[in-house]
């Protein structure tokens, strides 16, 4: 048995108590910098101030701030025609292949960059009470800078639109503020290589202020059979923000090669169809012979005409290429993968087959079911990959000098005749799976009723 005095017991739980405060004093610790970034939440305001006869106004320019650098009928023309010139090149040469950032203070926004790679943040922690600051700089020095300000107090003479204005820029060794608390700065964004975040820093992260688009487009899916199609779509989560009652889709059907556009070039033979649908509502039309068809599909308004793009969201239009030969297919983009010229491919070596993906997760108390049931399906779905690379076999037949070809399978055989069978085959072998696992959880749940069944009694015990 151990033993403790009382001195060894104050000991030991002083000691307990120092590893216990030492251990959350540490894991507490923050960095000098953590409340130095002040972002502007996405806002940037510029504010006409009530003086000088001007009406106090407040505008936020958080999407639209770079048209007061690019579009002129927004200058305030008192200022040199020649140096704003000047600012909007350097600018656009920034946007081009450099880096840029915008903050705003006191009501006037500050936009910032250089025409090279070179902007990058400093950080100044805070001293003797103040807040810290974050500037930018050029390795380079070859910072620019201006400012977009209201106007109204400058009297007459704007632009067309010019309620507020840039200025002319300042351009040479500067560091322009990106964020202080101290001048009431705040920023919207950074887009620089360089962020340079302290060591330990666990503050708020500087948005880049660069979003990538989403490319959003309708699915399309449906079946061929023989010469009847139909298809359809579903609904897209990406919009889903958009009242279902308010987009459609537009779908367009055209037969020939790829580029032909039959509202402007004489398809032949010409075939030619448009419907619009909402998400989900199947359109169905009969073909005239077979061929090679294009599907084309894309998010409409009522009226017909195409969604408009969005910061986040670039619509584009879906298309399906169908060789339709008179066989029965079904379509899906959604689980395909389509070149530019609507040629889709399977996403997996399946085939875009799920049964075959759901029977290859099985486990071996199959008893061999698994490879008994997808050996020929396996096979089948080897066929086009096969006859892709296949070239025809031609000979002379002896005696007669005449030549004979044997074609190979993807357009004489495997599709008329095996893509049939194939899809025959997966109905029998779904309902044959789904037979045999019903009658395996019925005599399981048929085992654990029966009072006959000594080692459901054992597992009782």
């Amino acid at each position: 048995m151990i033993q403790l005095s009382k001195c060894g017991l104050l000991g030991a739980l002083s000691a307990a108590l120092f590893t216990v405060l030492f251990t959350s004093s540490s894991a507490s610790a923050v960095s000098a910098y953590d409340n130095v970034y002040i972002s502007s939440n996405g806002t940037a305001i510029l504010t006409n101030q009530n003086y000088n006869d001007c009406p106090l106004t407040e505008t936020d320019i958080a999407l639209d701030w770079s048209t007061y650098i690019t579009d002129e009928t927004k200058w305030w023309s008192g200022y040199n025609n020649a140096n704003m010139q000047a600012t909007k090149a350097s600018f656009e040469n920034a946007l081009a292949t450099g880096r840029w950032g915008v903050s705003v203070f006191s009501g006037n926004v500050s936009v910032y960059w250089t025409e090279d790679a070179t902007l990058q943040l400093n950080w100044n922690a805070p001293v003797n009470g103040s807040s810290g600051s974050i500037v930018a700089s050029s390795s380079t020095q070859n910072m620019h800078s201006t400012v977009i300000t209201p106007t109204c107090p400058y009297g007459g003479g704007f632009g067309a639109n010019a309620k507020y204005s840039m200025t002319p820029m300042v351009t040479g060794n500067i560091e322009p503020t990106v964020s202080n608390g101290d001048t009431n700065t705040s920023n919207l964004f950074v887009y620089t290589d360089y962020y340079n975040y302290p060591a330990s820093y666990e503050g708020g992260t500087i948005s880049s202020g660069v979003t990538v688009a989403e490319i959003v487009k309708p699915s399309i899916k449906g079946s061929v059979k023989g010469l009847d199609l139909e298809i359809y779509s579903s609904p897209n989560d990406i919009i889903e923000e958009i009242p279902l009652t308010n987009y459609w889709i537009k779908y367009l059907i055209a037969e020939g090669d790829y580029g032909c556009n039959p509202a402007t070039e004489t398809c032949i033979p010409l075939y030619f169809l448009e419907g619009m649908a909402q998400p989900d509502q199947r359109l169905t039309a009969r073909l005239p012979r077979t061929g090679v068809y294009y599907v084309q599909a894309q998010y409409v308004d009522v009226s017909g005409a195409q969604l408009p793009d969005t910061e986040t969201i670039d619509f584009e239009i879906g298309e399906r290429r169908l060789d339709v030969d008179g066989s029965f297919f079904d379509f899906d983009t959604d689980n395909e993968v389509c070149d530019v010229n609507g040629q889709c491919e399977p996403l997996t070596a399946t085939g875009g087959n799920p049964i075959i993906g759901i029977l290859n997760s099985l486990t071996p108390k199959t008893f061999g079911l698994q490879t008994f049931v997808t050996a020929p399906i396996e096979f089948l779905g080897t066929l086009p990959s096969v006859a892709q690379n296949c070239t025809p076999i031609t000979m002379t037949l002896p005696f007669l000098n005449e030549p004979i070809s044997y074609p190979c399978l993807t357009q004489t055989v495997y599709q008329p005749h095996f893509q049939t069978i194939l899809t025959i085959y997966q109905t029998i072998m779904t309902g044959v799976v789904a037979y045999w696992v019903g009658i395996k959880i019925f005599s399981t749940i048929k085992n654990i009723n029966s009072p006959d069944n000594d080692r459901i009694e054992v597992a009782q015990l």
